[in-house]
């Protein structure tokens, strides 16, 4: 999976970085799906995986306004 802020501008950075971080996996916990890797990059994040590796089969739909 890779997140793109709109426009991809360069805002993943600093606290906001750790934020993105922190919701990521929380949500993830939520949704019993386990973060193998999570790599924040200052204009999109990548969550690698393998649709066998998750747990549920359909990634749960969340509101970027809700995550920030």
């Amino acid at each position: 999976i890779v997140w793109c802020p709109k426009y991809r501008y360069r805002i993943l950075q600093g606290k906001v970085k750790e934020e993105v971080e922190m919701v990521v996996r929380e949500q993830s916990r939520q949704q019993e799906c386990e973060v193998v890797e999570l790599n924040v990059q200052a204009d999109h994040v990548h969550l690698p995986g393998h649709p066998a590796h998750f747990k549920r089969q359909a990634a749960p739909h969340v509101p970027a306004a809700q995550l920030i």
